[in-house]
């Protein structure tokens, strides 16, 4: 009797239905590229070796023929197993032979491997991104697994941490890790990564919370004084547009060279910016490090004719 919810019935429903078990040739058998890396391949690799030639193989290989080579089979899952029927000495080992389609390949390895819990949440996250980019939806991984939607996408969201971070991931849980990923202060970020086994993912977002609060709480001082600085011109936004369209080529002269001889300041002045907030949809739109820079920048813009009075 087929075990209910099982995740694996659905593979090869739409290739010809017919498998069959068969002892091939360890020679014969191609492994290509895997989900698992090397260093979980041989893990306890010697202990599965002695039991193998004590009570050799207990669960069959899963292989694919290649149709385009006669006795040639892709391995789809069990490379622990040849890779210890080898050192065991063994020259063929029994093997499920099934049609699978080629796109199925990869979610079969992903569901054997879940099965047996051995892989890290990072390599999770690869292999559901591959799947992606095999055209599968994030509801279609969803119901292949038999998981939610947002824990896909939790997993998936693994895949833009930096690789520090990754590597502190261990265990069941990924909240820490997501918590510290949504960080946009790298400095900080870069501390509580250094602090990652002494901190709680609680904790990791208070912090958060805290940073963002003060990065609100500046933004809206630094838009009153942007809002001030501006209103200056709010008269004469197409006059100024003008006077420094026409000085163009000399302004940004001035300007490569400012940057040039200040490394930690830059500016740079851009004409396609429309900026309701300030009252116009017509301004030149000013890039500094701060508002004092912003401001010094205006005033030299007034030695090119475009005060309000002239």
């Amino acid at each position: 009797m087929k075990k209910l919810n099982d995740p694996l019935d659905w593979i090869g429903k739409d290739t010809e239905d017919k498998a069959s078990v068969i002892d091939i040739n360890i020679d014969e058998i191609i492994v290509n590229e895997q989900i698992r890396n090397k260093e979980n391949v041989l893990k306890d690799i010697d202990e599965l070796t002695e039991s193998i030639k004590e009570f050799g193989v207990n669960q069959n290989l899963l292989v694919m023929r290649n149709n385009n080579k006669d006795n040639e089979y892709f391995l789809i899952a069990g490379e622990r197993r040849l890779e210890a029927s080898k050192r065991a000495g063994l020259n063929s080992v029994p093997c499920l032979v099934k049609n699978i389609k080629e796109e199925d390949i990869l979610i079969y390895q992903l569901l054997e491997n879940i099965q047996r819990k051995d892989l890290s949440k990072p390599e999770l996250a690869n292999v559901y991104k591959q799947l992606k980019e095999k055209g599968l939806t994030i509801r279609q991984i969803a119901e292949k697994i038999h998981k939610s939607k947002s824990y896909v996408q939790e997993i998936l969201s693994i895949c833009e941490m930096p690789e520090e971070l990754k590597e502190k991931i261990t265990g069941s849980t990924i909240k820490k890790a997501i918590e510290i990923s949504k960080i946009k202060d790298e400095q900080e970020k870069k501390k509580l990564i250094k602090n990652y086994d002494s901190i709680t993912a609680g904790e990791v977002k208070n912090k958060r919370n805290n940073l963002d609060t003060n990065k609100e709480e500046n933004n809206i001082n630094l838009n009153k004084d942007n809002k001030e600085e501006w209103g200056n011109y709010k008269e004469r936004d197409q006059r100024f547009n003008k006077a420094v369209k026409e000085n163009y080529s000399i302004i940004q002269t001035d300007i490569d060279h400012f940057n040039d001889t200040h490394t930690d300041i830059k500016i740079d002045i851009r004409f396609d910016i429309i900026d309701s907030y300030f009252g116009t949809d017509n301004i030149v739109a000013i890039y500094a490090k701060d508002n004092a820079t912003a401001s010094k920048f205006i005033k030299y813009l007034n030695k090119f004719k475009i005060k309000g009075d002239e």
